[in-house]
């Protein structure tokens, strides 16, 4: 294993975590429910829509171009060894839309909510060509201590970026200026972020040549997204189990992404939480997130993985069943450290687990089937949330979160992954 190039993977998740925890899951909510959407909601096909209902429904709209593309972008990017182009685009997407949040003012409802879009096509599309390079900077047997180190950098980038941002929108006035123009400095400044810290991967990262060789098959499943994604069906299921437990970590990811976007929505609208102390809370998660992290090499190590995973997916239920009765601030910032503590265990042992069953030649247009599982769970997810918004109270919009993580959980548990199969 070449320390630099792991090194500078692992930067990566330094530089996409600070728009997907500073922007995406707490300043942007807030941002976009106070300044962009209209007091009183939107009127869509007859229904008055407010910005907790429009926010979850516009990341669900983000992330249904990841599924219908990831499988036939993934299959050309293997094709091509050339996984880092398509990285590349997709960050400086994303990094340059997230830039642009700086141009917007009150009202701007529909731009702001294109360019938000576009960091989180950016975000996600990246995250294909990102995690399949894993298996370029590390062999089988060191795919979880190089995921594991990947989160924790990446916890320690989401923490320092809202330290930063933090900072700025705090001290607003001893820049001279208002808040709303500190707001968006923190956003666009992610966006510089991002783009930025990627090029440590860029430079010293490399790829192999491709395996796979041209032929009427391979031409075909390029040609187009559909092609793309039925050949992409058709490998996954050559690999043993890979589907199944796809399926079971959409159920529990599901659970987990929605928990997360939603948190500063339920924060905001339960408890009366501001920017300020949401940020907090943010700051807590991620840097708790960075030990949880390392808290998964040493029990990979004692327990191996899928252990590892199954009871962090145990403490995720109790986690949902007290967010939907919490009464105050102080159960919410406690509900934050234990969701930093049990968050880098789920999220680097899951990566570990897909990575170690699917073969390399192959690894970009798997990582995209594993990307829209992940996506497709905070498309779901937020989509089951906005409804529940609409006809229950919004702490109870969370519970059918914890059947899904329920059910994946279960299925997690039977399925014989390469690990114990061999």
């Amino acid at each position: 294993m070449n320390n630099k190039s792991m090194w500078s993977w692992c930067f990566y998740d330094f530089a996409n975590s600070a728009f997907i925890t500073s922007v995406a899951t707490f300043i942007y909510p807030i941002y976009f429910k106070t300044v962009l959407v209209p007091e009183k909601g939107i009127e869509l096909m007859g229904l008055s829509i407010e910005g907790k209902t429009l926010f979850p429904l516009l990341i669900a709209i983000s992330l249904s171009f990841v599924f219908i593309l990831s499988p036939w972008l993934g299959a050309k990017a293997d094709l091509s060894s050339n996984r880092k182009s398509y990285l590349s685009f997709f960050c400086l997407l994303g990094g340059i839309s997230t830039m642009s949040l700086v141009l917007t003012t009150k009202g701007d409802l529909l731009f702001g909510s294109l360019l938000f879009m576009g960091g989180m096509i950016g975000f996600s599309f990246g995250n294909v060509f990102y995690n399949s390079l894993i298996k370029e900077v590390a062999s089988n047997e060191d795919i979880a201590k190089v995921s594991g180190r990947g989160w924790a950098v990446g916890y320690a980038g989401g923490f320092l970026a809202l330290v930063i941002h933090m900072v700025i929108i705090q001290m607003h006035d001893k820049f001279g200026i208002d808040k709303e123009v500190a707001t968006r400095i923190a956003m666009a400044s992610t966006g510089l972020w991002w783009i930025l810290f990627a090029i440590p991967l860029m430079l010293n990262v490399k790829e192999k040549s491709s395996k796979i060789q041209m032929n009427t098959d391979v031409e075909h499943q390029v040609k187009s997204p559909i092609k793309g994604m039925i050949h992409a069906f058709v490998t996954i299921r050559s690999v043993p189990y890979l589907g199944v437990f796809l399926m079971a970590f959409f159920m529990y990811n599901d659970a987990v992404q929605t928990t997360i976007s939603q948190a500063t929505n339920l924060a905001n609208e339960l408890l009366g939480m501001g920017m300020t102390e949401v940020l907090t809370a943010g700051m807590m998660i991620q840097f708790v997130a960075i030990f949880g992290s390392l808290l998964f090499l040493f029990l990979e190590k004692k327990i191996g993985t899928k252990k590892a995973v199954f009871i962090a997916l145990i403490n995720w239920c109790f986690i949902l069943v007290w967010a939907s009765i919490m009464q105050n601030k102080t159960e919410f910032y406690i509900l934050c450290a234990w969701v930093g503590l049990v968050l880098g265990v789920t999220q680097s042992g899951s990566r570990t687990l897909f990575a170690q069953q699917i073969p390399q030649e192959h690894s970009a247009q798997l990582f995209s089937f594993y990307t829209v599982a992940d996506r497709a769970s905070a498309v779901v997810g937020p989509v089951l949330f906005a409804i529940g918004t609409m006809i229950l109270p919004i702490r109870y919009s969370i519970l059918p979160m914890l059947i899904m993580l329920i059910i994946g959980t279960i299925w997690l548990k039977k399925i014989p992954m390469k690990t114990e199969i061999n």
